[in-house]
């Protein structure tokens, strides 16, 4: 094995998503193979051991001087017993176990030696040694270890049968006879104490890049999140803001390693974007009274003969909660500016094919999702869709499950709407696409939250929603914001999508550097150097 090719080669992958977690599994898997280290044919399995495997159907490839057998076979798997809560302490001479390990402590033992403890209920399939006297709960099994076992050894050959995967039910739980039939080896002990001494050794070595990995997040992190406040921080030149976002985007190779990091940024570009620093200003442009007193006309007249529209403006709520915005901006609540179409409060009938309807399942942040997929006959769609249709230019809004997504509708096909949505139908003071990124954006969002209810699912009603403070720009300088974002957002979506290649990669990088660096006889490192 060669330490010092894994301690060099591990950086390259180590961006890996769970690299690290992979690392140790795989170590496990080829530790309770025989592979870690070499046998000696002059060793032989405990005798017991050899007498159990002769008895068991149990089969399978092993190394010469091994024996396999059931687990019903090899270990008494027993079940724990509760403790009153008047029997545990903070502390003591017994630690008492549950499904993740220690969980209280008490003066008298279950068991008096090591034993392994084995999740039943809760986390199913969980494994912790008891280095000692300890009580195992009745969510757990507790494992003495056999004298043909090191305890060391036998915990890695549990962990590498993945028990949680076994695990059924609603509140998942591992029976004893779905593990009985699973197969152990059982190695000379000689050889079962060198395994778990390599073992050791190399999960040392992972503790060590781990805590490499995480200094080196640490760092990374600390110098996104100075950037990402730069940028994020009021200032005066709006073309030098769109510069800087442009040349963070340029270096974000050495910031931004997974594609997780992009969603901060996507929300940095759209807080620039409502606070009026991603666009100059115009002065060319139609000044915003002038295309709201427009829009308010508009409103007037549709609400004259249309109770879905409000003829009086709109009393702004939680106004210390507004966001900086240009001064040649103005503020107006959302219905102000769009007409509420709103399906609240009913549900639709659905079939299996049809007309499509449109549910708050469906509706993301900046766009419409066709799946799941969901239909209601023509006859209900004439009978539901009584509180106007949707049109291409509108911009869906949801509600409540999940809260605040937003998306512009650009389908051509008709469709109904399912409650927990509304429908945003512009007067003409507010463009669609800069509608549905304010929505969508970071202050909106501190506002609606704001403004919300609920606690484990949160909502909004439409009273409410609709005098929510909105920043209104000139209607020029909407659709400049609106392009530049859109710019801005192909950027990001084009590293998001090189991260995700980058990553598939090193996977492929990393599966051949542990063969390489842990498999004897494996392939050289020219192997490793073509995945790359």
């Amino acid at each position: 094995m060669s330490i010092d090719l894994l301690l060099q080669e591990f950086n390259r992958v180590s961006d890996t998503p769970e690299a690290i977690s992979r690392l140790r599994a795989f170590i496990t898997d080829l530790a309770v193979i025989g592979t870690l280290e070499e046998q000696d044919v002059s060793e032989a399995p405990p005798e017991e051991a050899q007498q159990i495997a002769q008895q068991s159907s149990a089969s399978g490839e092993l190394p010469q001087n091994w024996v396999c057998a059931r687990i019903g076979d090899l270990l008494d798997v027993t079940y724990g017993k509760g403790l009153p809560a008047s029997e545990r302490a903070e502390s003591g001479p017994v630690a008492v176990y549950g499904s993740n390990g220690v969980v209280s402590y008490t003066s008298k033992a279950m068991v008096n030696q090591s034993a392994i403890i084995v999740g039943r209920k809760g986390s199913a399939g969980a494994l912790v040694i008891a280095n000692g006297p300890s009580w195992t709960t009745d969510v757990a099994y507790y494992i003495v270890p056999p004298s043909y076992y090191d305890i060391g050894f036998l915990f890695l050959q549990l962990k590498s049968l993945r028990l949680e995967s076994l695990s059924k039910g609603v509140k998942p739980g591992l029976s004893r006879s779905d593990m009985n039939p699973l197969q152990l080896a059982v190695p000379p002990l000689a050889e079962q104490h060198r395994i778990v001494a390599k073992v050791d050794d190399l999960m040392s070595l992972c503790d060590q890049l781990e805590w490499t990995q995480k200094e080196r997040e640490v760092q990374r992190a600390a110098l996104r999140g100075v950037s990402l406040y730069r940028l994020a921080s009021p200032q005066d030149d709006a073309t030098d803001i769109a510069t800087d976002v442009h040349f963070f985007l340029d270096q974000s190779p050495r910031l931004i390693t997974k594609p997780e990091h992009v969603t901060a940024m996507r929300q940095t570009i759209l807080g620039l974007a409502m606070r009026g620093q991603l666009v100059p200003e115009n002065v060319d442009d139609e000044p915003v009274d002038e295309s709201l007193a427009s829009s308010d006309e508009v409103r007037a007249a549709i609400a004259a003969g249309d109770r879905r529209a409000d003829a009086r403006q709109q009393e702004l709520l939680n106004p210390e909660l507004r966001w900086e915005v240009p001064a040649h901006w103005e503020w107006r609540g959302l219905a102000d500016l769009v007409l509420f179409i709103d399906y609240r409060g009913r549900t639709p009938e659905k079939i299996a094919t049809g007309v499509r309807l449109i549910t708050a399942k469906n509706v993301r942040r900046g766009y419409i999702e066709l799946e799941p997929q969901e239909f209601v006959s023509e006859t209900e769609y004439d009978r539901w869709m009584t509180r106007g249709l949707p049109e291409v230019g509108d911009v869906l809004f949801t509600t409540e499950a999940p809260m605040g997504n937003a998306a512009v509708v650009r389908l051509s096909e008709k469709f109904a709407l399912a409650q927990r949505v509304i429908d945003f139908r512009p007067y003409g003071s507010i463009d669609p696409d800069f509608l549905m990124l304010q929505l969508t954006s970071e202050p909106f969002r501190e506002v609606l939250d704001a403004t919300a209810t609920g606690l484990t699912a949160k909502g909004i009603k439409a009273a409410k929603l609709k005098r929510l403070p909105t920043a209104v720009p000139p209607l020029g300088e909407q659709r400049r914001i609106a392009a530049k974002v859109g710019e801005l957002m192909s950027v990001c979506d084009e590293l998001e999508a090189s991260l995700e290649s980058a990553q598939a990669e090193r996977g492929g990088l990393l599966e051949a550097l542990l063969q390489d660096a842990l498999v004897e006889n494996s392939r050289t490192e020219t192997s490793i150097e073509a995945v790359v």
